[in-house]
């Protein structure tokens, strides 16, 4: 595997109002944040044994966070269409439940104090730039990923809200239909009389 890197093709033509300059550009500062993000998450919180599980769930999520980036970025830059969203597949529940992250805005920040605070600035200045932050509100990929990474960090940004998932209107249960009252059934006459005993 050669370590070229991913550079545009030439035979693409970049999307009109993107220079592919700005968007790799973009792409590695966004890593670069989360890498170092990512590595101060597994250092200050091995020494916390009451946030040590987060370490590799929470790794997990910001790699995966800046790999998906780095390839809207690449689309971006080379004027290719996003690929269509998989479907998920239901898999069966796992034997260990998951671990919960915290949902609190700027739980990192809190729990890193001023060593977190340099991210949260990496993160604010670069969405401060009117051109960078225009191109992310453009791009609702973009968009999707850095809204939990501000969010986490406690960063001030002016990324687009999501939109809002409409509510599914139940239908009105068809009325029951009134059920005719049962009439009491008389007891069947016996046919043959009753037996008289003998001691009788």
């Amino acid at each position: 595997m050669s370590d070229a890197p991913n550079l545009p093709d030439p035979r693409v033509p970049p999307s009109p109002g993107v220079s592919p300059e700005l968007a790799y550009a973009i792409a590695a500062r966004v890593t670069a944040i989360v890498a170092g993000l990512a590595a101060l998450i597994a250092r200050a919180f091995l020494k916390n044994p009451f946030r040590a599980p987060l370490i590799v769930p929470l790794w997990k999520r910001l790699t995966r966070a800046g790999q998906r980036f780095a390839r809207v970025m690449d689309h971006l830059a080379t004027n290719t269409p996003f690929p269509k969203p998989r479907q998920r597949l239901r898999t069966r529940p796992a034997a260990t439940p998951p671990v919960k992250l915290p949902h609190r805005r700027a739980w990192l920040l809190k729990d890193l104090a001023w060593e977190a605070a340099f991210y949260t600035t990496q993160l604010e200045t670069l969405l401060s730039d009117p051109e960078i932050a225009g191109l992310v509100a453009a791009c609702p990929q973009a968009a999707r990923i850095l809204r939990p990474l501000a969010h986490m960090l406690g960063a001030t940004t002016t990324l687009p809200k999501p939109p809002a998932i409409p509510r599914r209107t139940r239908k009105p249960a068809p009325p029951i239909p009134h059920a005719t009252p049962l009439l009491p059934q008389r007891r069947p006459r016996l046919l043959f009389p009753r037996r008289i005993s003998k001691s009788a």
